[in-house]
């Protein structure tokens, strides 16, 4: 999970300076390499990839975390406030992928245990629990390196409270995923499948996501290809009726979608999506969103605007104000990107 509420409480007009932060990358000008921000903790610390390994940064700074051996790439998924983070490593044949963890200023990570041949965590909360997926496609909760509670549907967040947020076919039998929420997930308790907004369970998905420590759920829901339309949604708690929806931008075509959202304050992070005409054809463009947990979603402000393929997107948001996630430079290369104090930077 994101950065709790610190202690000096969330950043003010008058303590906050908007900036779109470049932060260090591990050298590989690679337009095909993955980088961005997956989370941020506490202290300006920021967990994600650089150049397809997994890194977290102090300030600006990149630092590599260590992989096991016989492992080459992977990323962090979340951190929480004790420096704690997860994620996944993956072999160089791609045919083994494993969860971690790994404690800011350890010399190593801890591969969790598995049943399975390949596994992924996700999310870790305040109590150290951490939720993921191990194959054939289980939900999996760890307490340190301990599996502790396994589940039919692969998860993706948990909040403090131990509420947890997953993934699963249509009751229908139809393969298109929708989400499930469990308020008592990591201990036990009831599934609830969570209802979409004014569209019909069909041919889309809903995806997200992430779940607050206030129990909001943000998502979306994604026609399949060749359309691609995207709602952002969000649902409160006890998820007994359908979703709110949040508006698309002006231009975006192709809608918007809710990545993640704070701990405490409600902000939140996504992207939109519209289509344009070049010389070729039709093309997608792409912006990082934030949403203050009411009203219209706005736009963040990309490292360059020369061309309308040179895309952003936000994966991460805190109680301090900032985003966070990736922006493409003016020579295509995605750089890992912090939006300060976000809701002053809107277009």
């Amino acid at each position: 999970m994101a950065l709790p509420l610190s202690a000096a409480g969330p950043a003010t007009a008058d303590s906050c300076t908007p900036e779109l932060k470049v932060l260090e990358s591990t050298g590989h000008a690679d337009s095909t390499a993955q980088t961005a921000v997956h989370d941020l903790g506490p202290n300006g610390l920021a967990v994600g990839q650089s150049g397809d390994v997994p890194v977290y940064w102090t300030g600006t700074t990149v630092h590599r975390v260590p992989l096991p051996k016989g492992f080459t790439r992977g990323t962090v998924r979340a951190v929480n406030s004790s420096g704690l983070m997860v994620g996944v490593v993956t072999d160089s044949a791609f045919s083994t992928s494993r969860a971690f963890s790994y404690r800011l200023g350890s010399p190593r990570t801890v591969l969790l245990h598995t049943t399975g041949r390949n596994s992924s965590a996700a999310d870790v909360n305040d109590a150290g629990v951490i939720v993921g997926t191990q194959s054939p496609g289980a939900g999996v909760v760890w307490q340190h390196t301990r599996i502790v509670r396994e589940l039919p549907e692969p998860l993706r967040s948990v909040n403090e409270a131990g509420t947890t947020i997953g993934s699963a076919f249509n009751p229908d039998g139809s393969e298109q995923y929708h989400l499930v929420v469990r308020p008592q997930g990591t201990t036990g308790g009831p599934a609830t499948l969570l209802q979409p907004g004014v569209y019909p369970i069909g041919d889309e998905e809903l995806t997200g996501g992430q779940v607050d420590n206030h129990g909001r759920i943000v998502g979306g829901r994604t026609l399949p290809y060749p359309w691609a339309q995207q709602n952002a949604y969000y649902w409160d708690s006890p998820y007994d009726a359908a979703a709110g929806e949040v508006p698309a931008l002006a231009g975006a075509s192709l809608g918007i979608h809710f990545n993640a959202t704070s701990p405490n304050s409600g902000l939140t992070a996504g992207k939109s999506q519209g289509y344009y005409r070049d010389e070729v054809g039709w093309a997608v463009e792409q912006r990082a969103i934030v949403w203050p947990g009411s009203g219209p979603a706005l736009a963040l402000p990309r490292l360059s605007d020369t061309e309308p393929t040179e895309g952003a997107e936000a994966l991460a948001a805190s109680d301090t104000g900032d985003v966070a996630g990736w922006s493409e430079d003016a020579d295509g290369i995605r750089q890992a990107v912090v939006w300060t104090c976000a809701m002053q930077q809107t277009l």
